[in-house]
């Protein structure tokens, strides 16, 4: 029999078995390697996505969108699209962290591909350069209040 298991539940029975196998005195040194502090921030970050998503913010985010890039003419709108992409993720990512708001963008940014028929790849780095210029220009920010 076939047993469909989710990659979650894979590497936590992959992980269960690891631990059921090691020398009981090895593991306080392998959970003192452990970054916990990393686990429990991508574990916050996964939730947060699954409820922002629930909440039916990405689709609505994503309907705003594509709703913009339907008003121009079908020749421009490839163009319209990046620099709206650009735009809103620097913006964006200039107040709020990088990370979770590229997960929920990437999103939102391959619905806009399928449902406007637009090419994905330049949406993407549009997304990229836009999450990066807003995240040095948060950087740059914390420095100054530091200071």
């Amino acid at each position: 029999p076939q047993v469909n298991l989710s990659m979650g539940w894979t590497a936590l029975l992959g992980t269960v078995f690891l631990l059921i196998l090691a020398d009981r005195r090895e593991l306080e040194g392998v959970f003192a390697r452990v970054e916990w502090s990393t686990l429990i921030f991508f574990s916050a970050l996964f939730v947060v996505m699954e409820g922002v998503s629930r909440l039916g913010l990405l689709e609505w985010i994503g309907g705003q969108t594509e709703a913009i890039i339907l008003i121009v003419g079908e020749e421009s709108r490839l163009t319209v699209a990046i620099l709206l992409i650009l735009w809103v993720s620097g913006i964006a990512s200039a107040f709020i962290d990088n990370i979770p708001f590229t997960t929920m963008m990437i999103q939102i940014v391959t619905r806009i591909s399928d449902r406007v028929n637009l090419p994905l790849q330049p949406l993407i780095w549009a997304l990229a350069f836009g999450t990066c210029l807003g995240g040095k220009q948060m950087q740059k920010q914390k420095r100054i209040a530091n200071t």
